[in-house]
């Protein structure tokens, strides 16, 4: 936790865990014993661990959004150093850190805070240092009550410890975890207080009593969690009282009971690192009702205790309610006649602000957010697949859309992955339209669109499509963004627009090349992606499943959508270099794709004849041939291939090139091999129209 607004935002989701647990414990009180009413507290201790948020999911998601919205309203009008005012509430380390000098009203909150947590650590810290050095003034135990002590330990196969005694002590208690020391008063003690401090001992309750002292110290402005953790301490006492009467009998136990009932005063230490059998005259009658309730619990009720904490272990920790991501496809006929103004005055709204803590889960399901942003114009589903701190960039997008009057078809295509040194992807989202004119209209990137004029002649009609460059990534909390890398560009198509599915002539491929001896061999691929969603209910899966329909497609988008299918579309070509084929009566060129790439492959020598491995039938391959002595040979031999994948294979995340990216050339000249070359796929960096 580095500001206010994270500190704020995992209180609040422990408050919530602590809450539930709270009530768990009530309806359960009179059938979980002491044993599972302290254990239960585990869960939480857990809980104040856990960074709130961590899996993008909160126990209670619209105080979430609420939080947000605050926080961007009043980090707009503050330059804080510790946050921004549009970057979602996220929260890295579930203990506070101070991050640097504070700047505004919000930083210096946060730096208080971290001045009453450290204030508070300090007391602990002050109180357990005085505490010890008072028990260096304490008088050792006599022989006989040591041998008194001895006995006691060995009878219930326990550890002793260094024992003193202080005069006016209010009760017994152990101090210390590393050399930990029994404190007495100086007035007699009965074997079953001795018993009840050496199972704190053994159980290692002052080592927990530190734990929740610091994170007591860490949620010290919250008085309902200060409540939460005086419970966590009684019902600590009830567990060892558990134990002290599992090992006493009959009127044994009832005179503990007893002895509880003399020490009703609220005289106790407090300080961490120790433990206490008095803890106030309250507290020790609850532990009385508990006591009269031994060994009458449920029988079972231990399976079941299991069960309840095995059932919230992971509920807990990871959240339930996930922010939905706002908005409709309807929604962009109000945004559409919106002023620039007005949207800046609702940009703080709390459509927005649950937009940010929507995260997109899958590289699918960003793009899919984001280009379904595009198309209808919602700048609520563009802020959630962008960036932190990309306001300015879904402004922009959202006049690029409005002022060039684009307008979609309802559907989009991923184009060519690339994936980056810096693990991010480039690629290209095409948008077929029917809505694309033969003036005015660019066809190179870069290049910004131009509308015909009111007063121009008209232009006619025709299919096309929208290229927008971008670039997928995962943002800092593992979730995925996109972001606009250029200008779009308009390109006109002369034939259906529904082939773009399939790879289309007139959209950006691309190229590699290698240059031989004999001339230029080179390769031009599309990688087609499409995205499937999620079905939304059990009716839309069974539809699916039997009808065979396919991906499922909404016009609402699906930040956890997958990608449904592939296309793989290639070209192959050797062009001649010096007339390397001169007096040759039959060029060919072979292209195959091998299985699986090993070294074995790439090691071979070339063949003297065209590769057996081919005439065998062993790999896939594609093959053209062409006459070098023909009137028409233009020094060049082209060839293809096309591969799709079904939506067996899809997954949420960019998937590999095809094992079609590797492949290898044969040029032969009249039967015999004339030169060999490998592509790995890896060469594909540059894009052409």
């Amino acid at each position: 936790m580095t500001n206010l607004w994270e500190f704020l935002l995992q209180t609040m989701e422990v408050s919530w865990a602590a809450l539930f647990l709270l009530i768990l414990k009530h309806l359960l009180a009179d059938k979980l014993s002491p044993r599972w009413q302290y254990g239960i507290w585990g869960l939480f201790f857990v809980k104040l661990l856990v960074p709130a948020g961590v899996t993008g999911k909160y126990l209670l998601a619209f105080p979430a959004v609420m939080l947000q919205t605050v926080r961007e309203a009043a980090e707009s009008v503050l330059s804080s150093r510790f946050c921004t005012a549009d970057a979602p509430i996220r929260v890295a380390f579930g203990l506070p850190w101070f991050p640097g000098n504070p700047q505004s009203l919000t930083d210096w909150l946060f730096i208080l805070y971290l001045a009453g947590a450290v204030v508070c650590l300090g007391r602990y810290f002050f109180s357990y240092v005085c505490l010890r050095l008072l028990l260096r003034s304490g008088k050792s135990v006599s022989a006989e009550f040591q041998t008194r002590m001895d006995a006691l330990c060995s009878r219930y196969h326990l550890k002793a410890c260094r024992t003193v005694l202080l005069p006016d002590l209010p009760s017994a208690f152990i101090c210390g975890v590393c050399s930990p020391v029994l404190a007495l008063p100086s007035e007699e003690v009965d074997d079953k207080i001795l018993l009840h401090e050496l199972l704190h001992l053994r159980s290692m309750d002052a080592l927990q009593s530190i734990f929740w002292s610091i994170f007591r110290s860490i949620h010290w402005c919250n008085p309902f969690l200060q409540y939460v953790f005086h419970r966590i301490g009684n019902d600590m006492e009830s567990l060892c009282d558990q134990r002290v009467l599992e090992r006493l009998e009959g009127e044994e136990r009832r005179r503990y009971g007893e002895i509880l009932l003399n020490m009703t005063n609220d005289r106790y230490p407090r300080a961490p690192g120790t433990t206490s059998l008095s803890n106030g005259g309250r507290n020790i009658r609850s532990r009385i009702r508990a006591i009269a309730r031994f060994r009458k619990y449920p029988q079972g009720m231990g399976l079941v205790s299991v069960c309840i904490a095995v059932t919230l272990f992971f509920p807990l920790l990871s959240g339930v309610s996930q922010v939905a991501l706002p908005g409709s496809a309807d929604s962009h006929k109000s945004l559409f006649m919106e002023s620039l103004t007005e949207k800046a005055a609702g940009i703080f709204s709390p459509e927005t602000a649950a937009a940010r803590l929507a995260p997109c889960t899958t590289a699918a399901g960003a793009l899919d957010t984001f280009a379904k942003g595009l198309m209808y114009l919602n700048p609520v589903w563009l802020t959630a697949s962008s960036p932190d701190s990309a306001q300015e960039q879904v402004t922009l997008l959202m006049d690029t859309v409005r002022t060039g009057s684009l307008q979609f078809n309802g559907s989009f295509y991923v184009y060519n992955p690339e994936k980056q040194e810096d693990q991010s992807y480039r690629l290209l989202l095409v948008f077929p339209t029917d809505h694309l004119y033969s003036e005015g209209s660019s066809l190179t990137a870069g290049s910004s669109p131009e509308e015909p004029s009111a007063d121009s002649a008209p232009t006619e009609q025709q299919q096309g499509y929208f290229v927008f460059p971008v670039t997928a990534f995962r943002d800092a909390d593992g979730s995925w963004a996109v972001k606009s890398s250029g200008s779009y560009r308009r390109v006109i198509s002369d034939n259906s627009i529904r082939s773009c599915g399939y790879g289309s002539d007139f959209l950006p491929v691309l190229t590699a090349e290698k240059e031989g001896a004999t001339g230029t061999f080179s390769r031009t691929s599309q990688y087609i992606l499409q995205v499937q969603q999620l079905a939304n209910s059990l009716f839309d899966t069974m539809t699916i499943e039997i009808l065979n329909y396919g991906p499922y497609f909404s016009p609402e988008p699906d930040t956890d959508a997958a990608f449904a299918s592939a296309f793989y579309a290639q070209t192959f070509s050797w062009t001649e270099k010096d007339a390397a084929a001169d007096g040759c009566s039959l060029a060919e060129l072979y292209v195959t794709f091998p299985y699986e790439e090993t070294e074995d492959l790439t090691d071979r020598e070339i063949y003297d004849d065209i590769p057996a491995v081919l005439l065998e039938g062993n790999e896939p391959y594609v093959s053209a041939d062409a006459e070098p002595g023909a009137a028409n040979w233009n020094g060049q031999i082209s060839t293809g291939s096309a591969n799709s994948f079904d939506s067996s294979s899809r997954t949420g995340s960019f998937p590999e090139l095809p094992e079609t990216a590797f492949c290898r050339f044969f040029l032969s000249l009249d039967g015999t091999v004339r030169e060999r070359v490998i592509f790995t796929g890896k060469e594909e960096t540059v894009y052409e129209n």
